[in-house]
């Protein structure tokens, strides 16, 4: 019996002390945060990068070619959650310049492009976060997915001249 009690208290003080030894996950670094901002969007340019603790995330404000944006990067899973226009650049449309060399080749918008026309024509508030963005060469269409507080976005833009082909909006009850 002595044995038995001896047994279960070591048993109980394994099950308590086990949990206190788990390791927290690893962080992202700010380099790896940044990393993740330029993979989206390759023609940023970084201007901060915060680390917040209580919310176990990264800030990183950057700049593209149509405005100043604010991304936050997951530190634990390195994942962007949510991108902000801060600021439109100019409020001229944003295509690539036709000359005679380029006329004859179709130039595509950038996916940045796409995305800053469909937040724009939304009028969306706050923090917009990136569900799903594609683009289908054969049609030469941007498909844009966004979250916007508890309203989903669909967007179908042509990847050519910018122009919005459709949009739809759905809002969780």
């Amino acid at each position: 019996m002595h044995r038995l009690i001896s047994l279960i208290l070591l048993l109980s003080m394994i099950i308590v002390i086990l949990p206190a030894c788990e390791k927290e996950p690893q962080l992202i670094t700010e380099k790896t945060a940044k990393e993740t901002i330029t993979e989206i969007y390759p023609e940023a340019i970084i201007l901060e990068c915060l680390f917040v603790e209580e919310e176990r995330s990264y800030i990183v404000d950057f700049k593209t070619f149509h405005g100043t944006y604010e991304g936050i990067v997951n530190a634990s899973s390195g994942k962007l959650l949510s991108v902000m226009l801060k600021e439109p650049e100019t409020d001229e449309p944003m295509f690539a310049p036709e000359d005679e060399e380029s006329a004859s080749e179709e130039v595509f918008i950038s996916l940045d492009t796409a995305l800053t026309l469909a937040l724009r024509d939304s009028g969306a508030s706050g923090t917009a976060v990136l569900v799903k963005n594609s683009l289908d060469r054969e049609n030469k269409t941007y498909n844009i997915i966004f979250r916007s507080g508890n309203t989903e976005y669909n967007y179908l833009i042509d990847a050519v001249t910018g122009d919005i082909l459709s949009s739809d909006v759905v809002i969780d009850s």
